[in-house]
């Protein structure tokens, strides 16, 4: 949950649950509070051919890479230039999967 998060409601419904959990937290006991990503052992795993074709894009392009020097030449981070945008890496990568894999939305 995103706190000092001021968007309204969209229902009568996300109010109560909006204001039910704004209490437990600011309640402060663990007892009330619960981890949802406990309830995520049933995830889906359609989007799984994406991810790995992406995984093997991006190690490919780690190998490949060249260190250029910059203005941080002395930092551990290299800066790969593959995408321009988020949505530019997806095209990418889309470009590499089969025809009929599902690929996730740029969100």
């Amino acid at each position: 949950m995103l706190t000092d998060d001021i968007s309204a409601a969209n229902t009568t419904n996300d109010a109560k649950v909006d204001e039910r959990v704004k209490l437990a937290l600011e309640l402060g006991n663990p007892e009330i509070t619960i981890d949802l990503r406990e309830h995520g052992s049933g995830r889906s795993r359609k989007y799984d051919t994406f991810w790995k074709i992406a995984a093997q894009f991006l190690a490919g392009k780690v190998a490949d890479a060249v260190t250029a020097v910059d203005e941080r030449k002395h930092d551990t981070v290299m800066h790969l230039a593959t995408a321009i945008s988020v949505n530019d890496l997806l095209h990418q990568i889309k470009r590499k999967c089969p025809p009929e894999t599902l690929i996730p939305s740029a969100q």
